[in-house]
Formats: structure tokens, sequence, C-alpha cells
């Protein structure tokens, strides 16, 4: 029996540079790039990510349109992956640091509007920590002046209470009512938003059960100080992600890149990875050091 031809394209090992914002034509220059490979199905995918984030929604379908056409992903972080960079990273089956990697929160950045200024972009974060803070020191301010009052005062606790309330309400009002609750509504579902894309890739791409995900997914948009804050490889492997280490060279080339990002463009597509992270280079001096230590012994 003649055996049949095989015309599937073969698999392949590639690399994927990916060293800018995500935006919707991020998304296009990813599938272009793919198209242009001209391959089925890619075995392994080093996914090498430097971003200060973009489009959560993007990130998403990045992630998606990844795994559909790449079996494993390990992706190399020489620096930092921030914000919707993050929803990317978390489709990844390995995440290998250099000394100088991270990941940071997910809490969404929403556009808002100073005369004079013009558009800037603040975590939905801010209003509610506003809104926390003032219920926070309002209710503080109550119970020192009631505690005061009941000093200074034959009046019990229940009528100290009602007297320092219109006293706390005076102060408190004018504060409260400058928040817009429509926008506070709104920035409470968009808050969300880096965290529902986080959970889904959890679930339904890496099969984590549903509390798990979910309670990560949370900690990530909602934990931080700020919106730049590191997060390290020793906490996000306490976390659960699937943190490996990188070899000897890997960690070179990554702590070599972390440094040099700083002075490249903006790029994406397809590298060499022996290329990107200087590892020949390395290679020909180890090998060099090899030569030269054998023939002194000898």
């Amino acid at each position: 029996m003649k055996k049949t031809k095989n015309t599937t394209k073969p698999q392949t090992h590639l690399t994927y540079f990916l060293n800018d914002e995500m935006s919707r034509e991020s998304l296009k220059i990813l599938y272009n790039n793919f198209k242009n490979k001209d391959v089925e199905k890619i075995d392994s995918l080093n996914l090498i990510l430097n971003t200060s984030g973009g489009s959560p929604s993007v990130a998403y379908q990045m992630a998606w349109y990844l795994r559909d056409n790449v079996q494993k992903i390990t992706c190399y972080i020489p620096s930092g992956a921030f914000s919707s960079g993050v929803i990317l990273a978390l489709s990844a089956d390995e995440l290998r640091f250099g000394n100088f990697g991270h990941l940071a929160p997910i809490d969404v950045q929403t556009p808002s509007y100073t005369a004079g200024v013009g558009f800037d972009y603040d975590s939905t974060e801010n209003l509610g920590a506003c809104y926390d803070a003032v219920i926070e020191y309002g209710l503080d301010a109550l119970d020192q002046s009631t505690k005061k009052i009941m000093q200074k005062s034959k009046l019990n606790i229940s009528e100290s209470i009602d007297a320092t309330k219109h006293i706390i309400e005076s102060v408190m009002k004018p504060v409260l009512d400058k928040i817009d609750p429509n926008k506070l509504g709104d920035l409470h579902r968009a808050r969300d938003l880096g965290a529902y894309y986080a959970y889904y890739i959890l679930m339904n791409m890496k099969k984590w059960e549903y509390e798990k995900a979910w309670d990560l997914a949370k900690f990530l948009s909602r934990s931080f100080p700020t919106h730049g804050f590191r997060i390290l490889p020793f906490h996000l492997k306490k976390l659960g992600l699937p943190i490996a280490q990188p070899t000897s060279m890997e960690l070179k080339g990554l702590n070599h890149l972390a440094f040099k990002l700083d002075e490249m463009e903006m790029f994406q597509g397809f590298v060499e990875m022996d290329e990107v992270l200087n590892l020949n280079q390395k290679s020909k001096d180890e090998n060099n050091t090899n030569k030269k230590s054998k023939s002194k012994t000898t």
C-alpha cells in the first residue's frame, strides 16, 4: 500500500517579540505576521513581552488567537508587562523573568478631562478609594466626637451619637455631593473589565477552578497601591502562576535586554531568539573560555 502524502505543513518552534502597546492595530499586525508565516500549527512559541498595556479587549483577543495557533507558549519578560499586558501573559504555559522582570496590576485606566490641560488617564480605583476614604474618615470622626461629647457632658451614648451626627454631616455632605453617583457606577463596572478578562483566561483557557480564578483576577485588579506597582516572580509563584526559571544564558540575555529596551524603537513581529537575547555571542564567548582553559590544562 502506498503512503499518502502528508499535506499538513510542518510544525515549528518560533519566537515572537511584542515591544509595544496593544491596540486594534497590534491585533492586525499579529494576524498578518502569523498569516505570512504560512504554518498550520506552531509547536511552541517563545513570546518576548514588553508592554505598557493598552486595550484589555485586544489583549484578550491576542491571547485566544495565539492559543488557537500555538501548542505551547513560553512568555519571556525581560522588564515589565503592565496593565493589559498581564492579561496576555496569563495565557502562557510558562512565565520566565529576567532579574528585572515583573507584572503589574490590571486596574483599568479611564480618560478624565481637565480644562486647559486636556485628557489624561486615571485608575478606576481612585474614585472608589476617594469614596472609601471619606466614609472611613467620617466614621472615625463620628467615633472620636462621640467619645469627647460623652466625656464633657452628661449625655448617654445614643444622645452623644445624635449630637455628633449633625457635626459630621455638615463636614461630609459638601464632599459627598461632589461625587457623581452615575460616574461612580460607571467606574464600578469598568473596574471589573480587566478582572473579567483575566478570569476568563484562567478559567476557560488554563482550566482553573472558578473561585481560584476569580480570586486571582480580583487580586490583580484591586489589591495594589498604584497602577505601576511591580509584582515580582516569587510573589506570582505564590499566587499559583506557572513561573519557570530561565536557563543561565537566557537570564543573562533577559537582563541585557531589559536595559537595551530603553533605547529600542517599538516593534512587533517574529525574530530570532538567539539574536534578540544575544545568546549566540554568549555561546561563542563560553566556547572560547572553555578552549582557553583546556589549552592551559594540557
